[in-house]
């Protein structure tokens, strides 16, 4: 009775499978349903397209348990031969594999692992990115205002290329200091919810092309029309597989006007490329805020576990320790953070801030003169008035009048106070070293 059973299984196993293409669009459909990425269509869509081509040019019409590992194996060398790279050929026999699968061909784990030799995908060791190289880009390559807010963003945010063109208006908050946008969980490559930070820089450059806005004076009478609230932030044409190869492209064009149209030797990746923003931000946030803060800032879902039990502001005042290394135009340098940061604690002492509210602000080095004038302009919901008697400042954008005199004796050495325009300004001693 066991030898028979055994038998009927056996039979079973070898017996031959007609690859059915017709079924292909439904379980491509079964793959989109899970992860809801047209990425993963196209991915799945794309290896099985390859696969019929080379099941048609060798006349293989089915397969069993025996042949499968043959076939396979052959769809490995036709691929090697047309030149495709070991990464996309991995993931064509990939998706061949799961629609056999799928088709009922039973596959062994072990003995695919034995039969079908696939070529070594080798691991491309980047250049270093400096500061200086995204200047060079940034100017040189003359981007339009889209790209350069995107670049921007990238940087100073530690994004994927993927999740900064799903971002729409409404996941942006803009007047919170930093900046904030918020990468849903359905955009996420690890389905898990995050809240980004960006730079001044950065935010400006946004709200460029999202409402004109300039930071200049406007005229008069200039009319700024919000956003809609459901419009993506970066508006390219297409759907999002599409949109990034648009993105790539274009600043693809953006590096070549700039001088940096290298390949990384033996692989057609660029010396400059999106990802390497990213791997810019966890560097430099792993020197400053640490590796574990920095991963999870990126999105890395196993250290998010632990560091998102911080609130929003414990986090927003890490983030603020690495502007100074995130700020490519800006005056911040990272050298002077120190000085920075004790300068505006006493300009915030000069409108009363206690030591327990300026400490509530985190690190004080990346405040902004904008984000100084609106702290004292909101503290404690009002403006307070003036104190008699003394030399005011005229009151700009909601900021109270100062005592003049007081913020003298507070300014530090090597720095010059200048009232001009209703706006207080301290800039570096031209005379100081």
């Amino acid at each position: 009775m066991v030898r028979e059973r055994f038998r009927a299984l056996n039979a079973y196993a070898i017996c031959p499978h007609v690859i059915e293409w017709g079924q292909a669009p439904e379980f491509v459909e079964k793959k989109f349903r899970r992860s809801k990425s047209l990425h993963t269509k196209r991915y799945y869509e794309n290896g099985i397209t390859r696969f019929r081509q080379y099941c048609e040019e060798k006349r293989i019409t089915e397969v069993d348990e025996e042949s499968v590992y043959k076939v396979l194996d052959g769809f490995v060398g036709w691929l090697d031969l047309q030149g495709i790279k070991p990464k996309t050929l991995t993931g064509y026999v990939h998706a061949a594999k799961k629609f056999l699968l799928f088709l009922d061909v039973r596959i062994d784990a072990q003995l695919f692992r034995e039969k079908v030799e696939q070529p070594r995908v080798l691991k491309i060791e980047d250049e270093p990115l400096s500061m200086e190289t995204v200047r060079r880009v940034l100017t040189m390559g003359r981007p339009n205002r889209k790209m350069l807010a995107l670049v921007l963003l990238l940087l100073s945010s530690g994004m994927r290329l993927i999740e900064a063109l799903k971002l729409k208006v409404s996941d942006l908050n803009l007047d919170s200091h930093p900046a904030t946008a918020t990468v849903r969980a359905e955009n996420a490559k690890n389905g898990r919810q995050r809240v980004v930070f960006m730079t001044d820089e950065a935010r400006d450059a946004i709200k460029r092309i999202l409402w004109d806005w300039d930071p200049a004076p406007r005229a008069p009478k200039a009319k700024v029309v919000p956003a809609p609230m459901d419009r993506y932030v970066f508006k390219l044409a297409g759907d999002i597989w599409l949109r990034e190869k648009v993105a790539i492209q274009t600043f693809r064009r953006v590096c070549e006007r700039a001088g940096y149209d290298k390949l990384i030797e033996g692989h057609r990746t660029h010396v400059v490329h999106f990802h390497l923003f990213r791997k810019y931000f966890l560097t430099k946030g792993s020197d400053v805020i640490g590796e574990h803060a920095a991963h999870a800032l990126c999105g890395h879902g196993f250290y998010m576990d632990t560091y998102y039990k911080k609130s929003v502001e414990e986090r927003a005042a890490d983030y603020r320790r690495l502007v100074p290394h995130l700020t490519v135009f800006g005056r911040v340098d990272p050298g002077q953070a120190d000085v920075l940061s004790a300068m505006n604690r006493r300009f915030l002492q000069v409108f009363s801030f206690t030591d327990e509210e300026i400490g509530g602000l985190g690190d004080l080095s990346g405040l902004s003169p904008a984000d100084l004038q609106k702290l004292i302009a909101t503290k404690d919901g009002k403006a307070r008035p003036p104190k008699a008697g003394k030399e005011t400042a005229p009151s700009t954008g909601g900021m109270p009048r100062a005592d003049l005199g007081r913020i003298r004796e507070l300014v530090p050495d090597g720095w010059e106070l200048h009232v001009k325009d209703g706006e207080v300004v301290m800039k570096r001693s031209a005379s100081s070293p």
